[in-house]
C-alpha cells in the first residue's frame, strides 16, 4: 500500500495586494498573513479584509495568531 503524498506551497508574511496577487498568479496555493500587530510583517484585520475583497475568489488564505482567544 503507497500513500499518495499530497504538496501544498504557502507564502506567509504577506502584507499588500501586489505582493499576494504576485504569489497567488505565480501558483502558491494558500496566501498567509500574520495577524500579531508586534510582527514586522503583520497585517491588520481591517487592511486584510479590504485586501482579500481585491484578491481573485480561487486564492485560498490562512492567518497566523498570537495568544488570541475566540473572542478576539
Amino acid at each position: 500500500m503507497s500513500a499518495e503524498i499530497i504538496n501544498a506551497i504557502k507564502i506567509c508574511g504577506l502584507t499588500n495586494y501586489n505582493d499576494a496577487k504576485l504569489a497567488f498568479d505565480l501558483g502558491a496555493d494558500f496566501l498567509g498573513f500574520v495577524l500579531y500587530s508586534k510582527s514586522a510583517r503583520s497585517i491588520s484585520p481591517m487592511n486584510l479584509k479590504e485586501l482579500k475583497l481585491k484578491l481573485p475568489v480561487a486564492c485560498k488564505t490562512v492567518g497566523v495568531f498570537v495568544n488570541y482567544t475566540r473572542s478576539d
